[in-house]
């Protein structure tokens, strides 16, 4: 076992009120975990071992923390959303600085269910109103499937982007949807 639960000074990263909601890689190989019901941000640096705890929530009065059920990383950024409806939040763990997402920004939905990584500066976001890329760059939002009364994107929780074909795959409540 590498890990089981990390403990900082006498205090654990994680505890039994946490509920990691999901788990990513970035580009250098860091694992990054998220807690649904804390909104705590862990990452394993496996180059120096060592787990550490992003968001002073101290200093980050404006990041919402509870209901983060996604998260994606893409250089110094920490992408979070949530199903709740908190949109979607940039996070820079280097400077600390926040910027936040809304449907005044151009997110087709404030209800985030995933996140994947596409191709350079690319995001996809998977929202209860259907599919949208993110250029990381500019922050401008794209719809690339538009909500359709036949598909409920609610239940968009496991998305997977093919870097190879260019495919991205939605897992919802009722059938597999594969958009090239």
């Amino acid at each position: 076992v590498l890990f089981e639960n990390h403990v900082s000074g006498n205090q654990f990263f994680f505890d039994t009120t946490s509920r990691i909601s999901r788990i990513t890689e970035d580009d250098t190989g860091n694992i990054w975990c998220i807690s649904i019901n804390t909104g705590k941000i862990i990452c394993y640096e496996p180059t120096t071992n060592q787990w550490r705890q992003y968001i002073n929530h101290s200093k980050q009065e404006n990041f919402k923390t509870t209901g983060l059920n996604t998260i994606s990383v893409t250089g110094n950024d920490v992408w979070t959303g949530s199903a709740t409806g908190l949109g979607l939040t940039k996070y820079n763990y280097k400077t600390g600085s926040l910027l936040s997402l809304t449907r005044n920004d151009g997110l087709s939905s404030e209800n985030i269910l995933a996140i994947s990584k596409g191709n350079k500066d690319q995001l996809f976001l998977a929202t209860q109103s259907g599919v949208q890329l993110l250029n990381t760059s500019s922050n401008q939002l794209h719809a690339i499937v538009p909500k359709n009364e036949n598909i409920d994107w609610g239940f968009a929780y496991i998305q997977y982007y093919d870097s190879i074909s260019r495919q991205l795959f939605y897992g919802l409540n009722d059938r597999i949807i594969m958009i090239k």
